[in-house]
């Protein structure tokens, strides 16, 4: 529904892109745009497949987004993160773990244990990773056990 880009907005940042590859994030994105033309622009694509261009953003944020992508893509594309954010950008995601329930079901996304994202991350200036295990289910009330990290990670002032 694209909570996270309204409260952006909300919070006055300038300008939010969001990237999302469901069709069904399109009506949200119309919504969103309706109340904030000049400020919001929506990408329809995954984020491997994403450009995001040098140096151009303070802050990069996906939910689980990451992880639909092979393993190889999602290290790549954190990698392309890194060239894209500012000095001092943040960078903060939800990626899959290897005792996701998902695993074993999905095997085509990416999972990573958090030593994996730190070494994957290791450009960073500073990475923070909180590694969570639920079984809260998925929203329609199936049971799923949930194994991810959320991870928060700053470019230093200087780059690398």
């Amino acid at each position: 529904a694209m909570n996270d880009v309204r409260r952006f907005l909300d919070s006055g940042f300038n300008h939010v892109t969001a990237v999302d590859a469901s069709s069904d994030a399109l009506p949200y994105a119309l919504s969103i745009k309706a109340g904030y033309p000049d400020r919001f622009s929506f990408v329809q694509n995954f984020f491997d497949q994403f450009e995001f261009g040098q140096d151009k953003y303070d802050l990069i944020h996906s939910n689980f987004g990451l992880s639909y992508s092979t393993e190889d893509g999602l290290k790549e594309t954190i990698q392309k993160i890194f060239c894209a954010l500012r000095p001092c950008g943040v960078f903060s995601c939800i990626i899959f773990g290897p005792a996701d329930e998902w695993y074993r079901t999905r095997p085509a996304l990416a999972y990573l244990a958090p030593e994996e994202i730190r070494a994957t991350m290791r450009d960073f200036g500073s990475v923070s990773i909180t590694e969570v295990s639920s079984d809260a289910g998925l929203y329609n009330g199936a049971p799923k056990h949930w194994h991810y990290c959320r991870v928060m990670a700053k470019k230093s002032d200087h780059g690398l």
